[in-house]
């Protein structure tokens, strides 16, 4: 492409080159042409605006001049014209060279090409010469190939023979198995059918011995409580025994303060009358001028025998009221007071002990009315967890049958999925191997028919035996089937209401 484009550029500068001479051609000839006719003019009409020639030699010299001028002037016509015509002559030569030059390098291209091509037709012929030697040698193979597949497909023939029945038996024995299958699946279908019952008299049981659990510990918490309360019985019996002993401690105590009371009264009785005796001599004795102690020692010694059992009797009185009340008195009158508040005392001591035993005896018999409800509910409750035990017994055979039948369905149930389990794996397994002799047969026969319809005569001229009309082909068959039967199944899916 660039030698081309640089030939363009040739053969445009030559033919820019004779435009520019034919320009300046034309240019002088009309310049040569003006010239001629003014020279006309002034020769025609000598006097119209010249001067008169002032001698005869001056007209001589200008006819010469002029005539000098105008061969001069031809002359260079002449060469104007022959510069003219090689100038053009030139481009025009330069032009053809330019194309010459163009035509030669595209010769050169084209020769370049092709000999670029005869060298890639030796090569391709090389290569075909090569390959079609391979194909020879190839061919030869592909007969002696041919001859031992026709033996082959003899043999092949036996083996699709077999194969055929071999088809026939698998598919009766997957009809079989199709039949065991939904044989199975009928019976698995009964036996879920069984196992939902089971698992729903396992749910009842499962609740019986939930209430079961609940009534045991219910039992257990009862016996908890009754032995709280046995604890708690024990405490009461222990506190009434100790509250009886108490009260027997009291009434003994309050026996021994009554007869101490009855004591003290008689003292206090024998006290007063004494006060009263005290009392009548000290009057008298205010009355009579005091005696001498030697006349109170015989006045003692005088004073009747009875008197004395009241000295003591006061003594021991007076000793036990200084022992319980006021210790330093010695007068009669602090004598009476401290035994005023020793009764009052006792008596209030001795009414709080009533008060206290009333409030006992009102809480020992809470606590026996106490004990009696709760020996009632205790009763009560155990009748009742002896009857749940008793049903809980009655029905413990059942519970054990149903629990044996459980297991017993169960473990039936898991061998007939086992089984159904291992005829699935058979049947897959048959259909696989199926399927692989299916395509393997189909592949055979379509190479074996592919090698018949190319080498058609040969095999036609083989010998006796030859090849007949193609079987049809079993796998190919069952194949369609499958297919015929997947496409149905589909159809059947897609026309179903969802």
């Amino acid at each position: 492409m660039e030698g081309i484009q640089s030939d363009l550029d040739v053969i445009r500068g030559a033919l820019a080159r004779s435009l520019c001479h034919a320009a300046a051609t034309a240019a002088a000839t009309a310049y040569d042409g003006d010239t001629d006719r003014r020279r006309g003019s002034s020769a025609e009409s000598p006097g119209n605006g010249g001067h008169p020639p002032s001698g005869a030699l001056q007209p001589s010299i200008t006819d010469a001049a002029v005539d000098h001028d105008g061969l001069e002037l031809k002359r260079l016509h002449e060469q104007l014209a022959l510069l003219s015509s090689c100038e053009a002559e030139k481009a025009r030569l330069e032009v053809e060279v330019a194309s010459k030059e163009a035509a030669l390098r595209q010769c050169v291209q084209v020769s370049h090409t092709v000999l670029q091509r005869e060298k890639e037709q030796q090569e391709q012929l090389h290569r075909a010469t090569t390959a079609l030697q391979e194909k020879q040698a190839e061919l030869t193979m592909w007969r002696e190939r041919h001859q031992r597949l026709q033996r082959e497909a003899d043999v092949l023939r036996q083996e699709l023979d077999a194969l055929a029945g071999q088809c026939d038996r698998l598919e009766l024995a997957v009809g079989e198995l199709r039949e065991a299958v939904k044989q199975a699946t009928a019976e698995n279908d009964r036996l879920r059918t069984t196992l939902h019952e089971t698992d729903a008299e396992c749910e009842v049981l499962r609740r019986r011995q939930v209430e079961h659990d609940a009534v045991v510990e219910r039992e257990a918490a009862l016996q908890d409580e009754l032995q709280a309360m046995h604890a708690t019985n024990s405490e009461f019996l222990a506190y009434f025994t100790a509250a009886r002993a108490e009260i027997e401690a009291r009434q003994q105590y309050w026996a021994s303060v009554q007869e101490e009371h009855a004591s003290l009264q008689e003292a206090l009785a024998a006290a007063q009358a004494a006060v009263c005796v005290w009392e009548a001599r000290f009057v008298s004795e205010q009355a009579v001028p005091p005696l001498s102690s030697g006349d109170v020692a015989v006045g003692k010694q005088l004073l009747p025998p009875t008197t004395l059992p009241h000295d003591a009797m006061n003594a021991t009185t007076v000793a036990s009221l200084s022992r319980d009340g006021s210790k330093g008195g010695s007068s009669a009158g602090d004598k009476g007071e401290s035994h005023e508040a020793l009764l009052a005392a006792l008596e209030a001591k001795v009414v709080d002990l009533a008060l206290h035993l009333q409030q006992q005896r009102v809480v020992a018999q809470a606590a026996e009315e106490s004990y009696a409800t709760l020996a009632a509910a205790v009763t009560l409750e155990s009748r009742e967890f002896l009857e749940m035990r008793r049903l809980l017994a009655a029905q413990r055979p059942e519970w054990t049958r149903l629990s044996d039948t459980n297991e017993h369905l169960q473990a039936a149930l898991l061998a007939r999925e086992s089984h159904v389990e291992a005829l699935q794996e058979l049947v897959v397994s048959l259909l696989d191997e199926l399927t692989e002799q299916s395509l393997y047969c189909y592949e055979l026969e379509t190479q074996l028919a592919v090698k018949v319809h190319k080498d058609g005569g040969v095999s036609s001229t083989s010998g006796s035996g030859g090849v007949g009309v193609p079987r049809r082909s079993t796998a190919l068959y069952f194949m369609q089937q499958q297919q015929q039967q997947q496409q149905r199944l589909k159809a059947c899916a897609s026309r179903r209401p969802k």
